[in-house]
């Protein structure tokens, strides 16, 4: 009888992309941070591409907030691909 075992991480708080990548990897490869640090430079990104920050487009993102990553922990699929991409070239 072999000793496999299934990594697991238990949902805390509304991180369930954080968990969901961990698991997926079956080890704790990713952290909040992680994914936080991805989330701004996606953030950052798309303001680029809205031009000046004079512009309304450019403006009308500020107001809104982070599309990537909310309050709570809610990571957009963009992080969990990027953290995907950075880590294993996927």
């Amino acid at each position: 009888m072999s000793n496999t075992w299934i990594y697991h991480e238990r949902q805390k708080a509304l991180l369930c992309g954080l968990h969901a990548l961990n698991n997926l990897c079956q080890a704790e490869v990713f952290d909040q941070n992680f994914l936080r640090q991805i989330a701004r430079q996606l953030d950052q990104q798309e303001l680029a591409m809205l031009g000046a920050p004079s512009s309304p487009g450019y403006q009308a993102r500020l107001q809104e907030g982070s599309y990537n990553v909310d309050p709570a922990g809610n990571f957009s699929i963009q992080v969990l691909t990027v953290a995907l991409q950075q880590k294993y070239g996927l």
